[in-house]
């Protein structure tokens, strides 16, 4: 199994159907109308939290003996699918989420103190915590940022602003990242370090962002004003901070991606129960685009999967990301001075690439095209191919979750009940 901070191993397709299974029923048994409420009060999913708290979910990530399950990153993006795919949607999706990811700077670089205090506490369910990184004024640039940490006797001093931050309404503690030092042209993202600390709320004003969706998770603006931090709430070392950040959100993509898939899941098995009421409609041609559409999802996810454990197993550079996007094509595209792998796992080439590799003038073309040439480009464009093809070995424990774990293809006795394998409506 992949353990965060270590490498990355085969995953273990038992464990994973075990984790598949026990929580798609867990997840299932919160219906539409519990995620309609929600978001239609803007209340905080407890009843939820605490359902996935109480069967130990909510410390896959954090090791064994730290109170966590000590999954890997297989288990947790098949776990956060089957929460998006069960009708809870970004708002279930990103309740359990805050408790899986951003701890991974605190498992991987906190002091053994910091871990046995907290991360026992995590995985209980016991703590809630925020991540405050993002800032108005610095955009996608987080070496911009303007939060500044200023050494006092002991500890810190804090004082900026953050957006974006997620449960600040009900979170214990935060993930904070702060400028210890000025910011260098020729190293910008040195000297930014983070700090785990309580959510002071006489030093930090939150004020939450309306929004559109997902309104029963809280986004908001925090300003901080002499927030005070000990030096035992550092995490690592002082001023690596957004190298901690990164390490933990490169894994994070591919589960975000999932929970995207998983959303697309629910969609269409709401939109073909739909259909299948209206035999006209579901004869007359529905039929056939659902079908399509399934088959694509189904194409994305393990593509979407190899690429990225592909990506941290051979230790492709930190720049390259990976996305999914069910209309986009695979394309590599190779930018700077080296090569980046840009992996879309889109739903118009994978068929094609899990068949067959393309031929060597094919990848040559697309490397010109791209912008690159030379050994380099094509040793990359090799890798996206590999990472396509091995697709199939990852497809058989990214199973679409209608059918049972011995099931190995679609059946058209399925197609022909209607409703059949779909969650119910309520």
């Amino acid at each position: 199994m992949t353990k965060v901070g270590n490498a990355i191993s085969d995953p273990d397709e038992n464990t994973i159907d075990v984790v598949r299974k026990a929580t798609r029923e867990l997840a299932r048994k919160f219906d539409y109308g519990y995620w309609r409420d929600k978001d239609k009060l803007g209340e905080y999913p407890w009843e939820f939290v605490t359902a996935f708290a109480q069967g130990g979910w909510l410390g896959a990530l954090i090791p064994e003996e730290y109170g966590g399950l000590g999954l890997g990153l297989a288990e947790c993006g098949v776990m956060m699918q089957e929460i998006a795919a069960s009708g809870a949607g970004a708002s279930g999706a990103s309740a359990v989420h805050f408790y899986l990811f951003p701890p991974a700077p605190i498992i991987r670089y906190g002091s053994e103190e910091m871990k046995q205090e907290f991360l026992p506490k995590l995985a209980r369910g016991e703590i809630l915590m925020a991540f405050g990184v993002t800032e108005p004024t610095a955009g996608v640039d987080t070496s911009r940022i303007t939060t500044r940490a200023e050494k006092v006797d002991g500890g810190w001093l804090v004082n900026g602003q953050k957006v974006w931050i997620t449960n600040a309404q009900n979170a214990h503690k935060i993930l904070l990242l702060a400028r210890t030092s000025p910011r260098n042209e020729e190293k910008p993202l040195d000297g930014m370090t983070l700090f785990f600390t309580d959510l002071d709320r006489d030093r930090i004003t939150v004020r939450e962002i309306e929004k559109l969706g997902r309104s029963a998770i809280d986004s908001n603006e925090l300003f901080i004003d002499d927030l005070e931090v000990r030096d035992d709430e550092v995490v690592g070392e002082v001023g690596q901070g957004f190298r901690y950040l990164i390490d933990g959100l490169n894994s994070e993509r591919i589960v975000v991606g999932l929970e995207g898939v998983g959303i697309g899941q629910a969609a269409l098995e709401l939109a073909t129960r739909y259909l299948r009421r209206s035999p006209e409609l579901w004869q007359g041609g529905c039929r056939g685009q659902v079908s399509g559409r399934r088959g694509r999802l189904r194409c994305l996810r393990p593509g979407h999967v190899h690429a990225r454990w592909l990506r941290l197993r051979e230790g492709v550079p930190r720049g390259a990301a990976v996305a999914g996007g069910a209309a986009a094509p695979q394309r590599a595209v190779l930018t700077g001075d080296g090569p980046q792998l840009h992996l879309h796992a889109g739903a118009e080439a994978t068929p094609r690439l899990l068949r067959q590799r393309p031929p060597a003038a094919a990848r040559a073309r697309a490397a010109r095209r791209a912008g690159a040439t030379g050994p380099g480009a094509r040793a990359w464009l090799h890798r996206l191919t590999r990472a396509m093809r091995g697709a199939r070995s990852l497809s058989r424990w990214c199973r679409w979750p209608t059918r049972d774990a011995g099931d190995r293809a679609p059946t058209e006795a399925r197609d022909q009940q209607p409703g059949a394998g779909l969650p119910p409506i309520e």
